[in-house]
């Protein structure tokens, strides 16, 4: 039999609340995971911090490279038909360097994953103390 001198609310939370087994591997694999999630967060920011250095150092001056010879050409007399590579190089070479930059500084999913792995671990831990708090 249920008992009815607790109140309504407080017997729902008491079901509602995981036993503590389940909790303790629910951290376990949540350890886990942020371990492997920090692992790959540091060799993808590895990789990222390398292309984009490498196109800071090498696109960035070859788009200003290839636009001084569009201009160059341009006022030697060329026509645009003859100095439509170093536009066209140039063009591309500046996209290049500003995806690369822009890939830099966009947030990961998998950041926004580890934080709510993170709080929901720690809300997690905070319920489980209020419960031995409050002695149920």
């Amino acid at each position: 039999m249920e008992h009815h001198d607790e109140p309504l609310r407080d017997r729902l939370i008491d079901k509602q609340w995981p036993p503590s087994e389940k909790l303790a591997g629910y951290r376990e694999e949540v350890d886990v995971l942020l371990e492997q999630l920090r692992r790959r967060k540091w060799w993808a920011d590895v990789v990222r911090a390398v292309l984009t250095t490498l196109g800071a150092v090498v696109l960035f001056p070859l788009a200003v490279l290839f636009g001084l010879m569009l201009v160059y050409l341009l006022v030697g007399g060329s026509t645009l038909a003859s100095a439509w590579f170093p536009a066209t190089a140039g063009f591309l070479c500046l996209a290049g360097a500003v995806a690369l930059v822009r890939w830099f500084f966009r947030q990961r999913a998998d950041d926004l994953l580890l934080e709510v792995k993170r709080l929901q671990a720690q809300g997690l831990e905070f319920e489980e103390q209020m419960r031995r708090r409050d002695g149920r």
